[in-house]
């Protein structure tokens, strides 16, 4: 597959991560700023970086031995490595070992963990999506084995010209089937939600289901949802997952497997967001107010005469902070997390419904 011309520049990983770090961080800064409206968050000190805020315990964690990684076998050959937040599933044949996904994180540990688990070589490689987070350490593997991922993916990484991240040698546009020996995975891609060419990948014999970037077992979804393209089809892909007959599900990042219980989970997390947000926007509508504020053709307008822009801002930042609060209320001791991602899951999902579902502030 034709790469592009090998003298331009490209960035290299830890530019990317820098980068990365940069945007986080700038994102921790300005989210405190919203999270502290929520009278059950209290600022507790100051750090180097700026205010640092207290947020509910987490339940206890699964302890990461020293070897680095821990090793999870689902039976019929179909294990997982991970180290609590980085994932690699690893599926062994008769003929060859297929793994799936190969993030930098687990770089180090990744070798002797599959070392650990089979002498059989790697043969097969499958891309879930094209972030560097996930296939990163993809080149461990050298330049002879079998590539598969969706086209979008391919596409993405031919742009992007990262030699840490081998062009797939098959790409696919729905659904393909892998065969390896006596091993099989399914693979399919149902539109765009976390990334374009973001592939369920489905073991049927061992009913084993890998998404990620979807869905973290115990934890509330990322902040907005994972980074999402798309949150209509991001609430659509419950259903999507749950049409699959599994018992195990592989969400990698935080926790551990999951099963079709988390998926529910989530799924009325989701659904109970969306729906407090709705009740939020429509009692704005009703009678103008918010916290006490006027419509937001007036919201800080002392501030900013004139200005549409601080006035929008402004006005869905008081939805946004309204609707993580009920939210949180509720969850905070089912999902971890729920009242970290409170603010930013109810932002993206108040515009969400305002692009999409025409469900918006009178004023807008």
């Amino acid at each position: 597959m034709n790469t592009g011309d090998s003298h331009k520049k490209r960035q290299s990983p830890a530019h990317n991560l820098l980068a990365m770090t940069l945007v986080q961080t700038i994102s921790w800064v300005l989210r405190f700023y919203f999270i502290t409206i929520l009278n059950n968050y209290t600022v507790v000190g100051q750090s180097c970086t700026g205010p640092i805020t207290r947020y509910a315990p987490i339940p206890p964690q699964t302890r990461i031995p020293p070897s680095g990684c821990i090793i999870e076998s689902f039976g019929g050959g179909v294990h997982v490595v991970l180290d609590g937040v980085n994932t690699a599933m690893v599926v062994v044949s008769t003929e060859g070992v297929i793994i799936v996904d190969s993030p930098p994180g687990l770089r180090r540990v990744l070798p002797a963990a599959l070392g650990n688990i089979t002498h059989i070589p790697v043969t097969h490689m499958v891309y879930t999506h094209f972030h560097w987070d996930h296939i990163g350490a993809a080149s461990l593997f050298g330049n002879n084995i079998t590539v598969i991922a969706q086209e979008e993916t391919a596409q993405n990484l031919i742009q992007l010209e990262d030699s840490d991240r081998p062009l797939p040698t098959i790409t696919f546009p729905h659904n393909y089937e892998l065969t390896v020996g006596n091993q099989t995975l399914e693979l399919s891609y149902k539109g765009e939600m976390h990334a374009d060419g973001n592939i369920f990948v489905y073991a049927p014999v061992q009913k084993v289901l890998m998404l990620t970037d979807f869905l973290y077992p115990g934890w509330a979804p990322s902040a907005r949802f994972g980074v999402t393209k798309n949150v209509l089809s991001y609430v659509r892909t419950h259903d999507k997952v749950l049409a699959y007959d599994f018992d195990y599900f592989v969400g990698v990042h935080v926790g551990l497997e999951g099963n079709r219980s988390d998926v529910l989970i989530q799924q009325e997390y989701v659904l109970d967001l969306r729906a407090n947000c709705i009740s939020t926007i429509r009692e704005f509508a009703g009678n103008g107010t918010l916290y006490g504020c006027p419509d937001g053709y007036t919201l800080g307008q002392a501030e900013n005469p004139r200005n549409l822009y601080a006035f929008g801002r402004r006005l869905f930042e008081l939805l946004a902070v309204s609707c993580a609060s009920r939210t949180s209320e509720k969850w905070v001791d089912r999902l971890t997390g729920a009242d970290v991602v409170g603010y930013d899951n109810a932002n993206i999902m108040i515009e969400s419904l305002r692009l999409e579902s025409g469900i918006a502030p009178t004023v807008f």
